[in-house]
C-alpha cells in the first residue's frame, strides 16, 4: 500500500514528472553519445581486425598452401565484430531502455518486468551452464583420449607402411587401410561413449534427430560400403599390390593405386584408368607379375598366321621378334605355344 501510494504521488507531481522527464532526456543523450561512441570504436577495431587476419592468414600454412584462405578469414573477422558490435548496442539499448522506463511511475512495472526477465534468463543460462559443464568436461576428456590414441596408433601404422615394424599379416600394403579403419573404429568409440554426456542427449528431438541421421547414411551409404568392402577385400587377401602388371576384364597395365573405393591402373599407351574395387572384385583378374619369382613379369600376344606359311618358321620368327623387342630377358626365354589349327 505505501509503495502504491508513493507511486500515485509521483505521478500527480509536476515537479517530479520534470524531473523525471529531464534524466530521461539526459540518458537518452547519454545512450546516443555512447551508441555513436561504439560504432567508431567497432569501425577502429574492425578495420585492424581485418587488417591483422589479412596480415596473418598466408603465414598459416599446411601442405605449401594457405590453411585459411584470406578473403574469407577477413570476411569472418568482420562478421564477428558486427556481430560483437550488435550485442554491445543491444546491451546499451536495454539499459536505456530499463532506466528510463523506471523514471515514471506509469511505466515502472514494465521496467520491472524487463529486468526480471534479463534477470531470469541468464540465471537460467548460467544454471544450465553449470549443469552442463561436467558431462562436457566428461565427453571432451573422451575425445582428448580418443586424439591421442590415434595419434599413437597413426604412428604405428607409419612405421608398418615404412617397412621398420612387421606384425602378422599387416604389411605395408595393408597398412594404410588398417590405419584408416583404426582411425574410423577410435572415432566412433568416442562417439558412442560421449553421447550420453552431450547436453540435451536424452530428449526426444535428439533421439529423433539421431534416428534420421542413421537412416540417410543407412540408405544412401550402401554402395559407399559395398565399394569399400571390395577394396579391402582385394587389400586384405593381397590380390593385387601396387606396381603390379595385371588384367582386369579386357583392361591390362600397371596397378598405380589401390584405395578404399577405387584403384588405378596406367596402360601401356599411358593411359590411366579408375577402376571401381566392386568392378575388379567381380571380374576375372589375371596377375602377370606373380607368374615369375624377382623382378618383372610375363607378357602374352596372340597372333593368327595363315595355313600358306611354314609353321616352323613362324615359331622362329615370332620368338626373334620378342627377343628383339626393348626390355625382354632371356632367362626365361620367349616361347610359342600353337593352341588351335
Amino acid at each position: 500500500l505505501a509503495q502504491i501510494e508513493r507511486e500515485t504521488r509521483e505521478a500527480r507531481d509536476s515537479k517530479f514528472l520534470t524531473g523525471a522527464g529531464i534524466h530521461a532526456a539526459v540518458a537518452t543523450a547519454v545512450w546516443l553519445a555512447l551508441l555513436w561512441l561504439a560504432r567508431v570504436l567497432w569501425r577502429v577495431s574492425a578495420r585492424w581486425m581485418m587488417g591483422f587476419a589479412n596480415r596473418l592468414s598466408p603465414r598459416v600454412r599446411v601442405g605449401g598452401g594457405e590453411l585459411f584462405a584470406r578473403d574469407r578469414t577477413v570476411e569472418l573477422v568482420r562478421r564477428a565484430m558486427a556481430a560483437l558490435a550488435i550485442a554491445t548496442m543491444f546491451v546499451l539499448t536495454w539499459a536505456w531502455l530499463g532506466y528510463v522506463l523506471a523514471l515514471f511511475p506509469y511505466t515502472r512495472p514494465w521496467a520491472e518486468g524487463l529486468t526480471g526477465f534479463l534477470v531470469r534468463t541468464s540465471v537460467g543460462l548460467l544454471e544450465s551452464i553449470a549443469h552442463a559443464a561436467p558431462s562436457l568436461f566428461v565427453a571432451a576428456m573422451i575425445f582428448v583420449i580418443a586424439w591421442a590414441v590415434n595419434r599413437v596408433q597413426k604412428r604405428f601404422f607409419d612405421r608398418v607402411e615404412a617397412g621398420r615394424i612387421t606384425i602378422g599379416s599387416i604389411d605395408r600394403d595393408t597398412a594404410p587401410a588398417t590405419r584408416r579403419l583404426a582411425t574410423i573404429a577410435i572415432w566412433m568409440f568416442a562417439a558412442v561413449m560421449a553421447y550420453p554426456y552431450i547436453p540435451g542427449s536424452d530428449t526426444d528431438a535428439f533421439k529423433g534427430l539421431s534416428v534420421l541421421l542413421g537412416l540417410m547414411v543407412s540408405v544412401g551409404a550402401s554402395g559407399i560400403v559395398g565399394q569399400a568392402a571390395a577394396g579391402l577385400i582385394l587389400m586384405y587377401t593381397r590380390t593385387f599390390r601396387t606396381g603390379e602388371y595385371v588384367r582386369v576384364g579386357d583392361r591390362e597395365g600397371t596397378l598405380t593405386r589401390m584405395g578404399l573405393f577405387t584403384s588405378t591402373m596406367r596402360t601401356g599407351l599411358g593411359e590411366e584408368l579408375t577402376l571401381p574395387n566392386s568392378q575388379i572384385l567381380a571380374s576375372v583378374t589375371t596377375n602377370y607379375t606373380r607368374v615369375v619369382e624377382g623382378p618383372g613379369f610375363i607378357a602374352a600376344a596372340k597372333v593368327s598366321i595363315g595355313y600358306d606359311a611354314p609353321w616352323r618358321q613362324v615359331h622362329a620368327m615370332l620368338i626373334e621378334a620378342a627377343k628383339r623387342v626393348e626390355g625382354v630377358l632371356d632367362t626365361p626365354p620367349p616361347t610359342v605355344f600353337q593352341t588351335s589349327l
